[in-house]
């Protein structure tokens, strides 16, 4: 027996629709994609700058600070102590 079913949802990022096999994803494929390289910027960023912080993290990435706060607040990325 198969429970996957199909859904339209609204990206809450961009506010298009995209269909979505449960269980979805939170943004759409192309926001998902933008999410992930911003992840990854400010992951990288803060192996080559130990001990940068979240102000500079959004000056030299181009990333939102508050976008910076979510994705540490949810364990996506972490401050490297030294």
């Amino acid at each position: 027996m198969n429970n996957e079913t199909t859904r339209t949802i609204r990206c809450p990022r961009c506010k298009e629709l995209y269909h979505v096999v449960y269980p979805p994803r939170q943004y759409c494929p192309p926001c998902e994609e933008k999410r992930e390289e911003q992840i990854q910027n400010v992951r990288d960023m803060i192996r080559e700058n130990k001990g940068i912080n979240a102000i500079e993290l959004e000056r030299l990435t181009g990333v939102p600070i508050n976008f910076i706060m979510k994705i540490m607040r949810e364990g996506e990325i972490g401050i490297i102590r030294q």
